[in-house]
């Protein structure tokens, strides 16, 4: 798509690769880098491509905006080349087979942002790209929803009753957007306590085959249709959500259709964020269709439905790949087993966003928090087990993303419920103002026994710390900063255990932090004192 010849005689590369598929991993991000060589021709899988002459400080991010390798269709095998001082950006692949029976396909996108200095500012000008791409918009962006998906009980508690209960919860919980799961619909999915009644039951396609009414409400379950949800949801102030799966169905074939079932649900019930589940792309026309959808839908609604799409399974757009359109359901995890077992440890969701973050913009990741004292038996004696973590750390882990609760709201005890409400309520006079920032990662990469965290640079020498002392035995550390230089902080606390007024950073950035206890928090204001 892109060529580049570079001038510069010495230059150093670094690309970065992302992975999905996260139900089976846990190691979202590789780095490779390397020098530029006249002689050397490399290729290269990635999502971005950092270049950098080493003399003049000049800088070249290239971005491919495509799926991650997981999802690469046939005839795609690297996203960058490098030719001597010559980059490339790569196509998506095909042949005349397939452009002749397909007809009009788009391509990937590309970018190419330019950029002097060090990491700190080929970052920030990466962020700026990713705000033009998807700006920040606070009633949109800046919201805690729930999925009760994630208690394990999958859709056998979906009822009026249930949803109705769930909503009084979340309502004194401080939640603004309440998002019903798999089950609210007629038709039978493989994920269903249903399914073994109706022959396993569909996914990723043939919905409309097996079931021409498939996405109407399920009225065994709902008797009186989402009408009395909708009514309770809005005098609690709360915006709902639904679970969908297109149909994949011949290259998403039904797209025209799967979009019209979609408006119909915004236009009648107020519906402004849909799950998109059990995507399956066979080829670049499945793509297409896909995006064809998500455009129709938000066109539609005036630009009001927003797309959580989902990053855990199967073959979609990735991190790149025409995400404008909402957020990422970055992980599914669970207090009891995934398939053998448990795979729900918060120092292990803390990783995979302090990983992303150095590239990604976290208000479009959805984080998730759960019930930590559900299934404590799985966990026997681990040190790390998400009830040793407790309620408040969980929740903190989402705080600098996009939180997700992922549980429900009747399975928590009182304890867990007031802890929640507190933090929450703290955390909600911020939001906004964080997620509005550069959230970039500080500290070490989190492993279950270090100091780590999370800095917002919010401009004019202030921002927001998110502090983490994990399972580790020194009661303080020194953070290398973003952007601050021998400068004095003055600090207010806002959530956590942190007792510090002031912190100050030497001439390389570097200040020191402490907390009392392992498995602690706290989340700073800081404005710069000098």
């Amino acid at each position: 798509m892109d060529c580049l010849p570079l001038a510069a005689e010495h230059c150093r590369w670094k690309c970065v690769s992302f992975h999905d598929r996260t139900d089976d991993r846990d190691n979202l991000v590789d780095e490779t880098q390397g020098i530029l060589s006249k002689r050397e021709r490399r290729q290269l899988q990635g999502n971005l491509l950092f270049a950098q002459d080493i003399l003049t400080g000049g800088g070249v991010t290239l971005i491919k905006e495509g799926p991650t390798p997981e999802g690469y269709l046939p005839g795609m095998n690297s996203d960058f080349e490098t030719v001597g001082m010559n980059l490339y950006i790569a196509g998506w692949g095909f042949d005349r087979e397939v452009a002749e029976k397909a007809g009009t396909l788009e391509t990937y996108g590309s970018a190419v942002v330019l950029w002097n200095g060090g990491e700190g500012d080929a970052l920030c000008t990466l962020h700026a790209y990713h705000r033009a791409v998807r700006p920040f918009r606070e009633k949109r962006d800046a919201l805690i929803m729930s999925n009760t998906w994630g208690d394990g009980n999958a859709d056998g508690q979906i009822c009026e009753k249930f949803l109705m209960d769930e909503l009084r919860k979340a309502q004194k919980l401080g939640i603004t957007c309440l998002q019903i799961d798999d089950g609210w619909e007629r038709g039978v999915t493989m994920n269903s306590v249903r399914a073994p009644a109706v022959q396993g039951g569909e996914w990723s396609g043939g919905y409309y085959k097996s079931a021409p009414e498939f996405w109407s409400i399920n009225r065994d379950r709902l008797p009186h249709g989402l009408e009395p949800i909708v009514s309770l949801a809005g005098e609690s102030g709360i915006s709902l959500g639904l679970w969908f799966s297109p149909d994949s169905q011949n290259d998403f074939e039904n797209w025209e259709r799967d979009s019209e079932v979609l408006l119909d649900l915004h236009r009648r019930y107020g519906i402004t964020a849909f799950k998109m589940d059990g995507l399956l792309f066979h080829s670049k026309r499945s793509e297409d269709n896909f995006v064809k959808l998500m455009r129709r839908v938000t066109a539609g609604s005036g630009g009001e439905v927003t797309f959580n799409l989902d990053t855990t399974a199967q073959v979609h757009n990735g991190y790149f790949g025409r995400v404008q359109y909402g957020t990422l359901f970055l992980e599914n995890r669970f207090t009891g087993p995934f398939g053998r077992w448990p795979n729900y440890w918060p120092y292990r969701t803390l990783r995979n966003l302090w990983t992303l973050s150095r590239y990604y913009p976290t208000e479009r990741l959805q984080i998730e928090f759960l019930n930590v004292k559900r299934n404590r038996e799985q966990y026997g004696n681990d040190p790390l087990s998400p009830e040793n973590a407790g309620m408040e750390y969980a929740f903190a882990v989402a705080m600098f993303a996009s939180p997700l609760a992922w549980m429900e709201f009747t399975g928590l005890d009182d304890e867990n419920a007031v802890t929640l409400q507190r933090a929450i309520a703290a955390y909600r006079a911020v939001q906004a103002d964080i997620l509005s920032g550069h959230v970039l990662p500080i500290g070490d990469e989190p492993d279950g026994i270090r100091w780590t965290g999370f800095q917002c640079v919010k401009g004019n020498g202030s921002g927001y710390l998110l502090l983490f002392r994990e399972l580790g035995e020194k009661a303080s550390h020194t953070y290398r900063l973003w952007g601050i230089r021998g400068q004095r902080l003055d600090l207010k606390l806002i959530l956590g255990n942190g007792k510090q007024e002031h912190a100050e950073a030497d001439g390389d950035g570097m200040a020191a932090f402490s907390l009392d206890a392992p498995m602690s928090f706290a989340l700073y204001r800081y404005s710069s004192g000098n």
